[in-house]
C-alpha cells in the first residue's frame, strides 16, 4: 500500500488523485490496525463541507443581531 499511495501522491495534482490518494491512506492504515475496510464507505468531503457551512451560519444567526449587521453593511458602520 505504501508504494501505491506514493503513486498517487506524485503522480498528478488534480483533485480524483487527491481523493485516491486519500482513500489508499485510509486503506493502507486500517490494514495495518488489523480493521476489516471492506465495507468502508466514502465520504463525500463536498458535501460534508456544505454541511459544516449550514452548521455555521445556524450558530452564527443564532447568537448574533443580524438585523444589525446587514444594516451595518447596507449603511455602513455609524448605525446604532
Amino acid at each position: 500500500p505504501g508504494e501505491q499511495l506514493e503513486s498517487i501522491l506524485f503522480e498528478s495534482s488534480d483533485h480524483r488523485a487527491e481523493e485516491e490518494a486519500a482513500k489508499a491512506l485510509v486503506m493502507a492504515l486500517g490494514e495495518a490496525k488489523g480493521i476489516d475496510m471492506s465495507e468502508a464507505e466514502a465520504v463525500d468531503f463536498q458535501a460534508f463541507k456544505e454541511t459544516q457551512y449550514d452548521l455555521l451560519a445556524a450558530a452564527l444567526r443564532e447568537h448574533l443581531d443580524m438585523e444589525k449587521i446587514y444594516r451595518i453593511l447596507e449603511e455602513g458602520a455609524d448605525v446604532k
